[in-house]
């Protein structure tokens, strides 16, 4: 046989070796059928699986969360009563309603968004205040205490009544 019939070449590097070698004498890359397509599929390999990984990541924090319309109906205001407090000229009159939810449904609840609405005797919206409770869980079939208190704009006997409202909810089982 001629010296030509008995050389292949790497299938790493490209440089002619012998026939049938295990492994080339330049790159030390073994010469099997396995190691080529491992050579072969690595470059794509590296170039998909970041892709991949970052996909998952942003399926994981962008899927689609319950509709609130849903845990609204769940997440209920049991009970609330509105205090006014006239704390002196320094600090200034403020108005607070404390009370608790309930969390009827089968998920927890985080970061649930509170709204009260405040009238006056004949029923005006006078004034308004929200607030978000970040690290509080309403776990299902239990109850939370709240607060929301504000600056008073009016006089105490202005506020005649309130209403709460659950404005926002997230899924407690999600990451953000």
């Amino acid at each position: 046989m001629a010296d030509s019939e008995q050389r292949t070449t790497c299938v790493s590097c490209r440089e002619p070796i012998q026939h049938g070698a295990l492994k080339c004498p330049h790159c030390r890359t073994l010469q099997s059928k396995a190691a080529t397509w491992a050579i072969r599929l690595t470059p794509w390999l590296l170039a998909v699986f970041p892709v991949v990984f970052v996909g998952l990541i942003l399926r994981r924090e962008f899927r689609n969360p319950p509709d609130f319309a849903v845990a609204r109906e769940r997440l209920k205001v049991v009970q609330s009563t509105a205090h006014y407090a006239d704390a002196g000229a320094k600090c200034g009159p403020t108005i607070s309603v404390v009370g608790t939810l309930r969390n009827d449904g089968d998920i927890p609840l985080k970061d649930v968004f509170i709204e009260v609405r405040y009238f006056d005797p004949a029923g005006a919206l006078i004034d308004a205040e929200g607030q978000e409770r970040y690290s509080e869980v309403v776990p299902p079939g239990s109850e939370v205490a709240f607060r929301v208190s504000s600056q008073a704009v009016r006089a105490g006997t202005e506020y005649a009544s309130h209403r709460v409202t659950i404005i926002s909810a997230k899924d407690a089982r999600s990451a953000f």
